[in-house]
């Protein structure tokens, strides 16, 4: 009974261990709040009824502050104006079309608008509709219902590896019940111990952020690519009606830029090549750009960088760490401006449709 006691007391003491050394920079990627539990809670996923008019917004970590007073229509942007004299952008998407990790003067639309300025005389102007925790599905039917009436040009959608477990997690337009209510997928029964951080990496190894077991993952990313391309025709229908046009953008992670991982929606960016959508895809773009794709090569590598802030051996080349928030993973101003950078050819040359 006392060695029972005694090989009990060793096995708590090893794991309280462990959950301490993960709250050091170690277990960074495995908070909570990032990762897993919080698709799962309706409260924080965005409504349309929680985009409130000149609401003032404030999000701090310990990387950045980003603040502002939201606009007539609830957005990080001057007031909405259905009254037209100008070509007229509307950018549609989650947090980095929103702009976190800017400042009010550096988020991609500002710097797009600058670029576009510079090099045509065409008045143009770009309204920033992009909301933390959206996705493609909440984006068209924000679109649909609230600003397809300010009559854009050009719409402008930006997809991110986030949209995937996004829609595992919420589905596609059956989202929704016949009282208008989020009926989403419902969290395992275990995962309140995903509040331990050594859970979490266990948890790893046999299932994905959205809790799909990992022998199901393959289908599910199916499944999502299916609903995305779904949300992509709607929008691009939508735009067509109200003769607008539509750019998709692709927007890399910066472990996508590190390693040089496949998409997990490669294949709606094949999708949109076969369906002749106007599409960025923005990692192709940084290639050109001198960003270096893929110079982490194993995931040793990358917990030896980020430990000891080891630096890429070419200077000469952009590598993540330049570009995105170390812990916070948005783009810095400098990554705003390389994205503005990289899609203006795209924007330009449908502008120059008109």
């Amino acid at each position: 009974m006392k060695k029972s006691k005694i090989i009990i007391f060793n096995i708590l003491l090893t794991f309280i261990i462990i959950e301490i050394s993960l709250y050091t920079r170690l277990g960074a990627f495995l908070k909570v709040e990032n990762n897993y539990l919080i698709n799962f809670d309706t409260s924080n996923l965005p409504t349309q009824d929680k985009l409130l008019a000149y609401k003032k917004v404030f999000n701090k970590n310990s990387e950045f502050t980003t603040n502002y007073k939201a606009n007539n229509e609830g957005f990080r942007n001057s007031n909405f104006d259905t009254l037209k004299n100008k070509y007229r952008i509307i950018t549609i998407g989650d947090s980095f079309t929103e702009g976190i990790g800017a400042t009010n003067d550096s988020t991609w639309q500002k710097q797009l608008n600058k670029i576009i300025n510079q090099n045509s005389k065409l008045s143009n102007e770009i309204y920033n509709a992009g909301i933390l925790g959206s996705d493609p599905i909440f984006e068209y039917l924000l679109l649909k219902t609230r600003l397809i009436k300010y009559k854009p040009d050009l719409v402008i959608l930006t997809i991110n590896d986030s949209d995937i477990y996004d829609i595992e997690v919420r589905g596609g337009f059956n989202r929704y019940n016949e009282n208008n209510k989020l009926n989403i997928k419902k969290k395992p029964f275990w995962s309140f111990l995903l509040h331990s951080r050594l859970i979490r990496l266990i948890n790893l190894a046999f299932y994905d952020f959205a809790l799909t077991p990992r022998w199901k993952v393959k289908n599910e990313i199916l499944k999502a690519n299916k609903i995305l391309q779904n949300a992509i025709d709607s929008t691009k229908l939508i735009c067509e009606k109200h003769n607008s046009k539509l750019i998709v953008i692709f927007n890399p992670l910066q472990y996508e830029i590190d390693y040089g991982l496949e998409y997990k929606y490669k294949s709606t960016i094949e999708y949109c090549k076969k369906q002749n959508t106007h599409y960025v895809d923005v990692r192709e773009e940084f290639k050109k750009m001198n960003v270096s794709i893929g110079y982490r090569r194993s995931r040793f590598e990358f917990i030896k960088s980020y430990l000891l802030n080891s630096k890429v051996d070419d200077s000469t080349k952009i590598n993540g760490n330049q570009i995105y928030w170390k812990n916070d993973g948005h783009f810095n101003n400098k990554g705003y401006l390389l994205f503005a950078n990289a899609i203006y050819p795209k924007v330009n040359s449908i502008i120059n449709q008109k």
